[in-house]
């Protein structure tokens, strides 16, 4: 967030100009120079613009845009039918969700296994 002289603050909800009220902001350190907030338990529901406003004959404000990055988890693997000699099997592997966008890809012996990159996109495959 940019430090920016404010005597008033107030925060916003993305695409909205509702006055925020969550007990998740937490104001940190109010100067006449400086206001710092933290927001506790983050999610991607809070991604966007907060405004910064300064409060005087004409109103000024500043944007702080807050992307929200979520770690990929376990790939969890999965075997369609039961593998028989001869025949095909088909195997699944899905990451559920991820920002930026994972990368999976199939290893055999240390390798990866050519044109098994996938790119998986909160939840959605990219192939």
């Amino acid at each position: 967030m940019p430090s920016l002289s404010c005597l008033s603050f107030y925060c916003f909800v993305p695409a909205s100009s509702e006055t925020l009220k969550d007990d998740r902001f937490q104001m940190v350190l109010f100067t006449p120079r400086l206001v710092r907030i933290t927001l506790t338990n983050v999610s991607v529901s809070d991604e966007g613009g907060y405004f910064c406003q300064l409060y005087t004959d004409s109103t000024h404000h500043q944007v702080a845009t807050l992307s929200v990055s979520v770690p990929p988890e376990t790939p969890t693997v999965e075997e369609k039918q039961e593998a028989v000699e001869g025949g095909e099997a088909e195997l699944i592997c899905v990451s559920p969700r991820s920002k930026p966008a994972a990368t999976l890809r199939w290893m055999r012996n240390g390798r990866e296994i050519p044109g098994t990159k996938t790119h998986l996109r909160l939840g959605v495959m990219d192939e």
